[in-house]
């Protein structure tokens, strides 16, 4: 009888350089529609694209609905463990177009944790922030890995029990899952309502 070997899950790989340079990001923040993510909040990343025509194209070229046909891969620069994440995009239709999105964790931790926990994100152009792309992102191995340092980063600077810390982030999570029921978005009142 053979032994079975285990493949080894997917884990954040380490990149010595970008595809392409780092997307600024000048603005985040959260979104919720009942149509999307099972009515999830769903991060929005407006982003400066002035020097890439191909993610203006991208967005242009994109018609309404989510993105499946993107490949996504979460990795992390040399030498700074959970100083930075870094997730790269590469997407094939209706535009070949790679996109690398650095996000520092000392003031993005929410935000890339939402990410995770949303398996899905908006991209908008920051000068013209009312049409962007919607990817939804597949289930990572990086989800596992990403929970367990954010365990042993809260026991480090809280000095806390390590059930201590997997039930703060519980309690924190649990928090941002706010969903909009089916069929219920955020449709104004009536002018005449008042």
């Amino acid at each position: 009888m053979t032994k079975r070997r285990k493949r080894p899950g997917r884990k954040a790989i380490a990149i010595t350089s970008a595809p392409l340079d780092a997307v600024p990001v000048v603005g985040s923040w959260l979104e919720a529609h009942p149509t999307v993510a099972y009515g999830k909040l769903v991060p929005v990343l407006s982003l400066d694209i002035r020097a890439r025509p191909d993610i203006d194209e991208l967005i242009t070229a994109h018609i309404d609905g989510p993105m499946f046909d993107v490949d996504v891969q979460w990795a992390e620069r040399p030498g700074q463990p959970f100083s930075a994440v870094v997730l790269l995009l590469r997407f094939r239709r209706p535009v070949d177009c790679a996109i690398t999105l650095d996000l520092p964790t000392f003031n993005q931790i929410g935000l890339i944790d939402q990410i995770l926990m949303a398996g899905a994100l908006h991209l908008k152009r920051a000068e013209a922030p009312q049409k962007g792309i919607l990817v939804m992102l597949p289930e990572a191995q990086f989800k596992h890995e990403w929970t367990e340092r954010l365990i042993n980063q809260r026991c480090e600077a809280g000095r806390m029990s390590r059930q201590q810390a997997i039930a703060e982030i519980t309690a924190w999570r649990e928090a941002r899952d706010l969903r909009l029921p089916p069929n219920e978005g955020f449709d104004p009142p009536p002018p005449d309502a008042e």
